[in-house]
């Protein structure tokens, strides 16, 4: 599992349609920049489908995690 604490942000009505237009526009949209390197996570974390949820919740991740033998990675 990546972990990847950051913070979402907003852009007026303009922008995000930009960005979106970029990508395709159906589908639903979050724009995050997350807390660590972000050139170290896509090399590292081959993957265009993730979850996010606000709030920090890395320590539980982590807890849930371990409990259930899953390797993590935390980019912070």
């Amino acid at each position: 599992m990546a972990i990847l604490p950051g913070k979402f942000l907003q852009y007026d009505k303009k922008k995000n349609e930009k960005l979106m237009k970029e990508t395709q526009i159906e589908w639903p949209h979050a724009f995050f920049k997350p807390d660590g390197d972000s050139e170290e996570i896509i090399a590292e974390v081959p993957c265009n489908h993730i979850h996010g949820v606000y709030g920090d919740f890395v320590e539980e991740l982590t807890i849930v995690c371990e409990l259930l033998d899953v390797e993590y990675e935390v980019y912070a």
